[in-house]
C-alpha cells in the first residue's frame, strides 16, 4: 500500500509506474483471496465501530468469531448533509452509530 498511499500526498507528483501497478495488483489479489465479510450470527458477540470526518460517517459492524478475532459482517458509509457537517465530532460519531442501528 505504501506506493499507493504516497500518491495521495499533496506534495507528491502523480506518476503511475510499475511499482504502483504491482501494489494495486497485490491489493486486488488480497481482497479476492479471502471473503471480506463473514455471515452474521446473532448468538455471538457483536459490536459497532464508528468514525466520522467533516463530510461523512463510517461504521463497521464486527462479530467475535470462533478464532477469537473480530471479523466484519457489514459496513456502512454515508455523506453528511449541510446541517450534519456542523455537528460536533462526538455528535457525528453518534450519528454513525444511530445509522448503523437503523439499517
Amino acid at each position: 500500500m505504501a506506493p499507493l498511499h504516497k500518491l495521495t500526498r499533496k506534495d507528491q507528483k502523480w506518476e503511475w509506474d510499475a511499482v504502483h501497478q504491482k501494489a494495486l495488483d497485490e491489493l486486488k489479489a488480497r481482497f479476492m483471496k479471502q471473503p471480506i465479510l463473514t455471515m452474521v450470527d446473532t448468538m455471538k458477540e457483536l459490536r459497532i465501530e464508528s468514525d466520522a470526518s467533516d463530510f461523512a460517517t463510517g461504521t463497521v459492524l464486527p462479530m467475535k468469531c470462533d478464532d477469537d478475532k473480530w471479523h466484519p459482517y457489514a459496513y456502512l458509509s454515508k455523506d453528511l448533509n449541510n446541517v450534519e457537517q456542523n455537528y460536533d465530532t462526538h455528535d457525528k460519531e453518534m450519528l454513525g452509530i444511530m445509522r448503523a442501528l437503523e439499517s
